[in-house]
């Protein structure tokens, strides 16, 4: 089972504002979890984002691309379902 931080945590570790979270959950990119009036993102959503970022910053990759390249590799290695 993943681990879960607070939004203002997550978007911390990422070097991201808020705002921006919400764009790419919007995008489908992530998904929050509330509890309490409080949004969580999960330890893979954290992983999944790290890797996009780097696919469209480090490799200039579109969102899409690099989102489909994220979740085709992570097919591969069994992480999603098909």
């Amino acid at each position: 089972m993943p681990d879960y931080f607070l939004a203002e945590h997550f978007a911390g570790k990422l070097g991201l504002p808020q705002e921006e979270l919400a764009g790419f959950e919007a995008r489908g990119v992530i998904r929050r979890v509330v509890k309490n009036e409080r949004r969580y993102y999960s330890s893979r959503d954290l992983y999944r984002l790290k890797a996009v970022l780097h696919l469209i910053n480090g490799e200039g990759l579109s969102l899409e691309k690099a989102r489909s390249g994220v979740d085709a590799a992570a097919r591969l290695v069994g992480v999603i379902g098909q």
